[in-house]
């Protein structure tokens, strides 16, 4: 696509909403990662340590699964 020298209004606003959309998206996901990491009892949302620090938006994004996430915690599932 050609790089644009104008837009119109209707452009203009679309682009409000969707940054509106991509601020309310973003508090969310940050809340999510706050809410997994409280139950597993991470700090500040990091688990891990060193070079490999990561934290739960490494899940949340599709980086990472539930189980690996899981296992970096240090916690383990209770059987039954």
């Amino acid at each position: 696509m050609a790089k644009k020298t104008t837009i119109t209004k209707s452009e203009y606003l679309q682009l409000v909403g969707l940054m509106t959309l991509g601020r309310q998206h973003s508090k969310m996901l940050s809340e999510i990662e706050a809410a997994m990491d409280s139950i597993v009892g991470a700090m500040d949302s990091i688990v891990g340590a060193g070079p490999d620090e990561t934290n739960a938006g490494d899940v949340v994004y599709g980086d990472r699964d539930i189980e690996w996430y899981v296992e970096q915690s240090g916690v383990t599932l209770e059987e039954g």
